[in-house]
């Protein structure tokens, strides 16, 4: 039974991220002084960034590094424990995806120093990116809506100001308004939703909510328990770019920093994907309402991967085309929350493991392939699709790793997308049910119709003939952030079943999780 008590010791990570976080911030303000006093901005930032941005980069990346360390321990079994009066949970399935997205975040800050704009840009970009990565931290332990209402927050105010970071470039100040705009809406009707089920239950914490609803007075309004459910499923389908909840997603993708919207398809959506997976589990354990609930996911699920897919296919702007592939990704991962309510104890090994495989997988591919926008952008000038014509005689390896990238995501073996897309594929058909089974014959199709957009970037790097012969050459944080990303597809592709072993243990050991799955035990 988990323990309801205080260890700071628990909170470590918290702690250390947020102290390099706020020190990175001040490396960075002492950076703007010295420049302030008469230096000019070249000369203060040096052909490298300058000390002020290379300390910031080093104490933003060891605060983050570091914190994925102390997390470590707690994805050993029977380490569930619930802090501060049942508001914060620490078990192997927060520490899973805080371990993720610590992982990713490195490799966007080791992009970010290969993004030729950076060097026009002051150095709180990293500091900003430790700060969001705190707030995805407690997002992924929230256990309790004032809590989980004000890390989405915290995320989001540092989001807005990513997106917008080039501030001087109108479609970056465009892309940040309007996500501002979008975001502060989606907020407003997710914390109504969350009044009403406080209203509802007397309680904040997710095990008292689902507590009330399980108890004697079960069933008493649930017109307004499903209007709650509803609302906040909006405020998290903002975070994870689930339709129709998507809008923000092409402009904000295709205005921001390349690096900064590769955080954003990766880390920003494993953080949306934590808090759902939690909110629902254990705020709603009762079968009735998990049929409910998931039954509405599993149609959105079929409306996001569909259309992403059919709006991704007409793109001609490699970051746009990303953005709508990155809301089918959505739907995809969708299939596994939806199986979790639906199918219950049939598909437990399969919906929560095959979830986390799915995002660990798609964060080597998907940032994999905007390392290679970067890299192009860099030295061709062009984020265009016609642009990467006859990349294979201008970079050959850049076109052989982004088809990699590009292969995986659409599901093709031996790459590791195919091995995350069959465990949400098994999660769906293994639930005993029609909604199920339909859900899976959709993703299957969407996984085809992706294939078209894909490979028709392929067709253009290797049968088109280039505008321009001039050979394209790579910085070195980028050769080794594509080198990370490409490895690990191809090691995940080829032998993935330890990972996704480590993905059942987590969910099988984090008891905080089981509320969908015990009433299936119970009841049968």
């Amino acid at each position: 039974m988990p323990l309801i008590d205080i260890q700071w010791s628990w909170i470590a990570p918290e702690l250390v991220l947020a102290g390099f976080a706020l020190a990175a911030l001040l490396a960075a303000v002492i950076g703007a002084a010295a420049r302030g006093r008469g230096a000019s901005a070249k000369a203060a930032m040096g052909p490298e960034g300058g000390p002020g941005l290379r300390l910031a980069a080093a104490l933003s990346m060891a605060g983050v590094a570091l914190s994925a360390i102390l997390t470590l321990p707690q994805l050993a079994a029977g380490s569930e424990r619930l802090h501060f009066w049942g508001g914060m949970a620490h078990d192997p399935f927060s520490a899973f995806l805080k371990v993720m997205v610590a992982l990713s975040v490195l490799v966007v800050m080791v992009m970010l120093g290969g993004y030729w704009r950076a060097l026009h840009n002051r150095p709180e970009i990293y500091a900003l990116l430790a700060l969001a990565t705190l707030a995805i931290y407690f997002m992924a332990s929230a256990a309790e809506l004032v809590l989980l209402a004000l890390a989405i927050e915290f995320l989001s105010l540092t989001s807005y100001v990513l997106v917008g970071y080039l501030k001087h470039e109108p479609r970056s100040a465009e892309a940040g308004l309007k996500y501002f705009l979008f975001g502060a809406l989606c907020s407003a009707v997710m914390l109504y939703g969350m009044s009403l089920l406080y209203g509802l239950t007397g309680s904040t914490t997710l095990q008292g909510i689902g507590a009330a609803i399980s108890g004697p007075a079960a069933g008493t309004r649930p017109e307004i328990l499903l209007a709650a459910i509803l609302l906040v499923l909006a405020g998290l389908g903002f975070k994870i770019a689930m339709v129709p909840f998507h809008q923000w997603v092409p402009d904000a993708y295709e205005g921001a920093p390349t690096p900064i919207t590769a955080f954003l398809s990766v880390a920003s959506k494993a953080a949306g994907f934590a808090v759902a997976i939690r909110f629902f589990a254990m705020a709603f354990p009762v079968e009735e309402i998990a049929h409910h609930w998931a039954t509405i996911v599993a149609i959105l699920a079929m409306l996001t991967m569909t259309w992403g897919n059919t709006v991704a296919i007409w793109q001609t702007n490699m970051k746009r085309m990303l953005a709508y592939s990155s809301i089918a990704q959505a739907g995809y991962v969708m299939v596994g929350l939806a199986a979790l309510g639906i199918g219950g104890r049939a598909v437990e090994a399969y919906a929560i493991p095959g979830i986390l495989l799915y995002l660990a997988v798609y964060l080597f591919m998907n940032l994999g392939a905007f390392a290679v926008v970067i890299a192009v952008a860099n030295r061709g000038g062009t984020e265009e699709i016609p642009g990467y014509a006859g990349l294979h005689h201008r970079a050959p390896w850049l076109a052989a790793v982004l088809t990699l990238f590009l292969l995986s995501l659409i599901g093709i073996p031996p790459t590791a997308g195919f091995v995350g897309k069959v465990w949400l594929f098994l999660a769906a058909i293994r639930g005993n049910s029609v909604l199920l089974a339909v859900l899976a014959v959709v993703l299957f199709i969407n996984s085809v119709i992706s294939a078209y957009y894909y490979l028709g970037v392929v067709r253009r790097m290797y049968l088109e003939a280039p505008e321009d012969s001039t050979p394209l050459s790579t910085n070195r944080p980028l050769v080794g952030a594509l080198a990370v990303c490409a490895i690990a597809t191809l090691v995940i592709g080829l032998y993935g079943q330890p990972l996704f072993a480590l993905a059942q243990e987590t969910a099988a050991t984090s008891t905080l999780l089981h509320g969908v799955t015990l009433w299936q035990s119970a009841g049968r």
